[in-house]
């Protein structure tokens, strides 16, 4: 599970979230500071000799989880032979079940142009304790992930300054003006001091211009506190293996200085004074210059892409969409000797129950399937930053207009077996909202909804995280299930023995009885609420 260009996956530290998540008034802009066809290959274990049925069973989903998150998939990261062996299990399935490909040409792969950036830098310059060299240990170029606006240039240098907090009360006297920001590197803290509480306490002016296109830095370094220890981390991992994004999809998006991230010790050696005990802004500081050299590599992406033809020659024009994202975060530091990171429930699960869907609807005869055509859908890319969705809604295979609702499924196999979190059914279309309430009130077993990711301003933002939201900017109803985030998130852990198959089912059922309701209905949703436009931040 991972706002709309870029959406990342970690929500690191509540300052990181405030920056990407809350929309800061930066001298008059409002701005967010938010990632071909080919022949089938042989599909992964199992699944070169087991079979499912039409009927929806926790054997048939246990069954397609083992094969997703097989240990043989090194946990399908973008780009990787695993990754391509899951895609061609899935369109597999899709050709046994006989659905209509929707991807490029004949096939079920739609490309997604993406590529590889990674990025080095070499700094130096001289503080209040002489000369000094940052390696790669102390510092890393930052622009562009975590959702930091890209850079603007790759070399420069400027006067060193310390400018506080970035959430901090008013500073009176001691505020620093536009001319002291004007071509200086800033050392900024993104934590804000004991006693200060960031969620009343808006993001100090001349700090949160530093994240504008106006920006009048020549450099912004973050201090990688303890609170971004998971950043810090995240970022090591991008500088080594690259930041994946959409081929050109940054272009005309505003830009800013150059942002990286130091360490505590790195800090303190240019401030010449403990972090503990620096809160107030800091002039002459010396001088930094800095270079960063990047590497880019296109990589190939594939969403995978299947049309059920609707049963009512009259209404099958329109689409009920239903997606999941396939791919996860690949191989990682080992954790208690494990390095690859399956992804069982993020997101095979969701895959698993998108493929028993469509496995239901195949078997139903010609005249009890959906009056409305049903577009399946298998991300790539979401946990680059929703790439495959953004650039499936982008390029849909069908009219955008004829799209009328949009189901996603991320993480769904774990936590309580009768709670699923409902997210996003209301923010559309007040109608879909009940729709979605009443077709579960009718399960044998009715799921209890939890509605807490709902809440407006939650500070997990997850709304904005999963593959629905590139639906939802276009004004499509969207539904997100999930079951909830876990200890086992983002970790090896995540694996096949700790999903709850029965859960799994149920999910299943559900999806597919709501997708028959909205499908079936005889007039499309009705959209009863404000639609942000195209390309304003996205907000829960």
């Amino acid at each position: 599970m991972c706002t709309p260009r870029r959406v990342y996956p970690l929500m690191w530290s509540p300052a990181l979230r405030l920056i990407r998540s809350t929309s800061v008034l930066a001298s008059g802009l409002m701005l967010t500071v938010a990632a071909c066809a080919t022949a089938p290959t042989a599909a992964p274990g199992a699944a070169r000799s087991a079979a499912t049925s039409p009927a929806i069973l926790a054997s048939d989903l246990r069954l397609r989880v083992s094969i997703l998150s097989d240990d043989s998939l090194l946990g399908r990261s973008v780009g990787s032979p695993g990754i391509d062996a899951a895609a061609d299990y899935i369109a597999g399935e899709l050709t046994r079940l006989g659905l209509r490909p929707a991807g490029d040409g004949s096939s079920f792969f739609q490309t997604v142009p993406l590529e590889s950036r990674s990025s080095s830098a070499m700094v130096s310059g001289s503080s209040v304790n002489g000369p000094f060299t940052l390696g790669s240990d102390e510092i890393l170029p930052v622009s562009g992930i975590g959702g930091l606006p890209e850079a603007s240039r790759m070399s420069g240098s400027g006067p060193l300054i310390f400018g506080g907090h970035l959430v901090d009360a008013p500073l009176g006297a001691n505020e620093l003006s536009p001319e002291q920001l004007r071509g200086a590197v800033v050392i900024v803290r993104l934590g804000p001091p004991p006693g200060v509480n960031p969620d009343i306490q808006p993001p100090r002016l001349p700090m949160a211009t530093l994240f504008s296109p106006m920006s009048p830095a020549a450099a912004v370094l973050l201090v990688a506190e303890e609170s971004e220890a998971e950043f810090w981390s995240y970022a090591v991992g991008v500088s080594r293996n690259g930041a994946v994004s959409l081929v050109d999809s940054g272009a005309g998006e505003p830009k800013a200085p150059p942002f990286f991230l130091i360490t505590v010790p790195a800090a303190e050696r240019l401030l010449g004074a403990p972090l503990s005990g620096s809160r107030l802004p800091r002039t002459n500081l010396g001088t930094l210059q800095y270079s960063i050299e990047e590497n880019v590599e296109r990589i190939r992406g594939r969403n995978v892409v299947a049309i059920l033809p609707g049963s009512d020659p009259a209404r099958s024009g329109e689409y009920v969409a239903l997606g999941a994202h396939y791919d996860h975060v690949g191989v990682g530091a080992p954790v208690n000797g494990d390095s690859i990171y399956n992804g069982a429930d993020d997101n095979a699960s969701g895959s698993a129950v998108l493929l028993e869907v469509a496995e239901s609807f195949a078997g139903l005869p010609a005249a009890q399937r959906p009056a409305r055509s049903v577009l399946f859908s298998w991300f790539t890319g979401e946990e680059s930053g929703l790439l495959g969705s953004e650039f499936l809604t982008d390029h849909l295979p069908v009219r955008r207009e004829s799209v009328v609702a949009h189901i996603n499924m991320d993480m769904v196999g774990r936590n309580s077996p009768d709670t699923l979190f409902s997210v996003g059914s209301r923010k559309l279309s007040t109608e879909f909202g009940d729709l979605v309430e009443a077709v579960n009130a009718r399960q044998a077993r009715p799921f209890i909804f939890d509605f807490e990711y709902d809440t407006p301003g939650h500070p997990e933002q997850i709304y904005c995280r999963s593959d629905h939201y590139n639906f939802a900017r276009f004004g499509i109803p969207i539904l997100f299930l999930t079951t909830g985030l876990h200890p086992q998130y983002h970790q090896p852990s995540d694996e096949l023995v700790l999903i709850d198959n029965d859960k799994l089912a149920r999910v299943a059922t559900l999806v597919k009885d709501l997708t028959l309701e909205v499908a079936n209905q005889s007039s499309r949703l009705r959209v009863d609420r404000p639609v942000p436009p195209l390309g304003s931040p996205c907000t829960s």
